[in-house]
């Protein structure tokens, strides 16, 4: 049965209920920054494509998909999500991508909207190179479909503002979490690890249990589901 996302966030801990709230926030200045930079430069993704969401090696980290982890408690579908990420530890790409029948590169992400940080900038996104100046991030299929858009982006790279800047973004959400926003994980062990956090403190609050909680940054995490240093 479907329970009310913010029942199930009052159960969570003032620090595990700050840092969805923030990460939450922070998703909604990056999807305005994403926009502005899309109507900047002109730059989008085809419509349908699934290449960036069929790639092996989309990382992320715990704290990014706690959203998605409340998400999908309150849907009561965390324990089906975890079963099949344990089912397809083999198969690195995201298991919350769905290909489209009948097509071997479209296809759709099934948890758009509780997306993690990489999912919403790739494409979309500019990092500074040693030397200060501003690289744009696109993907091959973008440059390949809109060459020209894509070519005239990069030209306007040093007179715009760069409001999508990918590592300011990458350095806010480590300063939410020491330990759940320093370390990349593939996405499927991030989400896995996002549901069982959230998970334990069900399961210790409805046994009427006290939940332990992580050490300090430094110390030895008494919480079995924080990633290992």
């Amino acid at each position: 049965m479907k329970q009310d996302a913010e029942d199930i966030r009052q159960c969570l801990g003032e620090t595990d209920k700050d840092a969805i709230d923030r990460v939450g926030a922070l998703f909604i200045e990056v999807d305005q920054a994403a926009k502005k930079f899309q109507s900047l430069t002109g730059i989008k993704c085809p419509e349908g494509c699934g290449e960036c969401c069929r790639n092996s090696r989309v990382e992320t980290t715990v704290i990014e998909m706690l959203p998605l982890a409340l998400e999908l408690w309150s849907q009561n579908t965390a324990e089906y999500w975890m079963t099949r990420i344990h089912e397809t530890l083999d198969d690195p790409k995201c298991i919350f991508y769905e290909t489209q029948s009948g097509s071997a590169t479209r296809g759709r992400c099934t948890v758009y909207p509780q997306r993690p940080l990489i999912c919403r900038l790739f494409g979309f996104f500019t990092v500074r190179n040693k030397y200060g100046k501003y690289v744009f991030g696109s993907c091959r299929v973008i440059k390949q479909e809109y060459p020209e858009v894509y070519a005239n982006a990069v030209r306007m790279l040093d007179e715009i503002n760069h409001p999508s800047v990918c590592t300011d973004y990458s350095i806010r959400i480590i300063g939410m979490d020491s330990m759940l926003g320093n370390r990349m994980l593939p996405i499927n062990r991030a989400a896995s690890l996002a549901l069982e956090k959230i998970g334990y403190r069900l399961e210790h609050i409805a046994n009427n249990r006290p939940v332990r909680t992580a050490a300090p940054p430094g110390g030895t995490s008494e919480n079995p589901l924080l990633p290992k240093r």
